[in-house]
């Protein structure tokens, strides 16, 4: 097992290559922070905190093709960065009310127990899933585009848009 710091942040300005052996990686407390100058791969991993941070340019940040698993907040740059992410499902499973921000996800599912919260307008290019019952706030004016299949096991308050594709 790995253990990360339980507090403070992590800076990852090169590459971050865990192993695909049996270990485990845990992080309960500590944000993990990609804030290389240049392209960057994000691996599918259990964070409690991911930022993502730097001045990007024209480089890519790329997500690996798996479970992005966020207990806490998720925080993509604001720099204008081509982002990959063929196959990722971003996974909120926070037992705390978290606050999805303002992104084009892949694929889109909440689980745990907490509130998710919807504050900036949203696109999930595949799936947007609620796996458990907590309830999920679209705060007006926002909007959450929804692609693919939407798969709804709690509550979707709706003080904005919701748009389904397929």
């Amino acid at each position: 097992t790995v253990t990360f710091s339980s507090s403070g942040t992590i800076g990852v300005a090169g590459t971050f290559s865990p192993t695909a052996t049996s270990a485990v990686y845990k992080n309960t407390g500590s944000t993990i922070n990609f804030n290389g100058p240049g392209s960057q791969t994000i691996p599918a991993l259990s964070y409690n905190n991911l930022s993502i941070s730097g001045t990007r340019g024209s480089n890519t940040i790329t997500f690996t093709a798996d479970s992005m698993h966020i207990a806490g907040s998720f925080a993509p740059t604001a720099d204008a960065v081509t982002y990959s992410q063929s196959g990722t499902i971003f996974d909120f499973n926070g037992s705390s009310p978290q606050t999805i921000p303002a992104f084009t996800y892949n694929s889109l599912v909440f689980s745990n127990s907490g509130t998710k919260s919807i504050s900036s307008s949203i696109i999930s290019n595949n799936n947007f899933v609620n796996r458990t019952a907590s309830s999920i706030t679209i705060d007006a004016g926002n909007t959450v585009q929804i692609i693919g299949l939407l798969n709804n096991a709690g509550t979707i308050v709706n003080n904005g848009t919701v748009k389904a594709g397929n």
